[in-house]
C-alpha cells in the first residue's frame, strides 16, 4: 500500500524525512500544493512572462506558509520558555542548512573561478562585495 493509499493521509509520519524525533509532523497535501502554486509564480516571473512581473506575490505566498510552518512547529514542541524553543528551533535548522549551504558556497566559487578566469573572478568579486570592497580593480 502506497502513501496515496492511506485512509488518513494527513497523518503520514514525515520525521525521518526532517530529522525531527521529537514532533510529530503530518503531510499536508494543501501546503505542498501552495508550495508548488508559490515556485510556479517566481519561475514565471523570472521568464519574463507577460503578467507576473515581479515575482512577488510567489515569494509573498513562499513566506507566508514559511511562517504558518514554523509556528506549527514551535507550537508542536513541549511547552517551556519561548526562548528555549526558539533556540532549540534555530540550532535543528542550521544544523540542516549551514552543512548544505556552505557546500554550495564553495563549489560556486571554484565554478566561477575556474569558469571566468581570474581576472574576471575578481573583477565579479569585488563588484559583488559593493561598497564595502576597496576601490581598486584588477587588471
Amino acid at each position: 500500500m502506497s502513501v496515496l493509499d492511506e485512509p488518513n493521509i494527513d497523518r503520514v509520519e514525515t520525521g525521518a524525512v526532517t530529522g525531527d524525533r521529537t514532533a510529530r509532523q503530518t503531510f499536508r497535501p494543501d501546503i505542498q500544493g501552495l508550495r508548488a502554486v508559490a515556485v510556479i509564480l517566481v519561475i514565471l516571473a523570472h521568464a519574463s512572462v507577460p503578467g507576473f512581473e515581479g515575482g512577488y506575490i510567489g515569494v509573498d505566498v513562499f513566506f507566508v506558509i514559511s511562517g504558518f510552518v514554523i509556528t506549527s512547529l514551535l507550537r508542536r514542541q513541549p511547552p517551556r520558555h519561548v526562548r528555549y524553543n526558539l533556540a532549540y528551533f534555530y540550532a535543528r535548522r542550521i544544523r540542516r542548512i549551514v552543512p548544505a549551504a556552505t557546500l554550495t558556497l564553495i563549489a560556486t566559487t571554484f565554478a566561477a573561478h575556474f569558469l571566468l578566469g581570474r581576472t574576471s573572478f575578481l573583477n565579479c568579486s569585488a563588484t559583488c562585495a559593493g561598497p564595502h570592497s576597496s576601490p581598486r580593480t584588477f587588471d
